[in-house]
């Protein structure tokens, strides 16, 4: 009768426990410890709209097929024939990252202090992969067949055929959507927010991550370039100002706009600046 007690109140228990849990990630605002939503292959290939394969470091590519794509803003927007392409899902995590460090193909990232957990420890390893500068995103991606994207490629990728600027009508932020304003504390894992996912079924284009892409910046205000990306990569070695797409996690909804440029020098890494990888069809 006791043991029966007994295994009665454990069923209880759990009953509890998971209907607390089952609000909780439904209701209550989540922040960047609590995976409620992980992303796998499987889930990410069920929002593309096109085709997709398995990438070398096991990632999700989606593939951008040729036409036509809606590039730059106000005065400076254009329409341009782009050759089709493929680029990574989401962007690249601590976890790929580390895989290529220890096969010795990547440098150690720049975490400093306290921000060092964030690649030691597995928890952290569904985050975007932060810390590195602008040539170490671009080795990484050439050591996985591809290249960091043009801006061409990333704003096509983002905005899809109609070229749309944001995920949501309207100025007001979406936070179901995109991960800006530090309404989530931090970082969140990597395709977290699957209904985030652009025209394509590309996921985090707007906020956690700025984006690394090729192309120099000249200024806010011009056109964006267009050219194979062997040509944009110009100065491959100087530490001149490079352009990062999408916003982060600490930005307002203008920066998350896809027709909007931030930049850093290349070799300025920070917490919240990470790449996605694309490559040739």
């Amino acid at each position: 009768m006791k043991k029966w007690i007994g295994l009665t109140l454990i069923g209880f228990f759990f009953i509890i426990l998971a209907s607390v849990w089952l609000l909780f990630s439904n209701y209550i605002r989540p922040n960047h410890y609590q995976l409620l939503r992980p992303y796998t292959f499987r889930k990410g290939a069920a929002l593309v709209t096109t085709a997709y394969r398995a990438g070398k470091n096991g990632s999700l590519q989606i593939l951008i097929p040729a036409g036509d794509a809606i590039l730059g803003k106000d005065a400076y927007q254009s329409s341009e024939y782009l050759d089709s392409f493929w680029i990574d899902q989401k962007p690249v995590t601590i976890q790929e990252y580390k895989e290529c460090f220890f096969r010795g193909s990547c440098a150690w990232p720049h975490y400093h202090d306290a921000y060092s957990k964030y690649f030691q420890k597995k928890i952290y390893q569904w985050l975007p992969m932060t810390f590195i500068s602008w040539l170490e995103a671009e080795e990484y991606c050439e050591q996985a067949g591809g290249h960091l994207p043009t801006e061409a490629q990333w704003e096509k990728a983002a905005r899809g055929p109609n070229g749309i600027v944001l995920l949501w009508e309207g100025e007001n932020q979406d936070y179901r959507k995109a991960n800006l304003d530090s309404f989530y504390s931090f970082l969140t894992p990597a395709g977290w927010l699957p209904k985030g996912a652009g025209p394509y079924g590309l996921l985090d284009t707007a906020g956690n991550v700025r984006e690394w892409v090729i192309d120099a910046f000249i200024t806010d205000q011009s056109p964006v370039q267009i050219g194979h990306w062997t040509k944009l990569i110009r100065n491959r070695n100087e530490n001149i100002s490079r352009i990062l797409k999408g916003g982060s996690y600490l930005d307002d909804v203008a920066h998350v706009r896809f027709n909007y440029r931030d930049s850093h020098e290349a070799n300025s890494p920070g917490i919240n600046r990470g790449f996605r990888c694309a490559y040739e069809d």
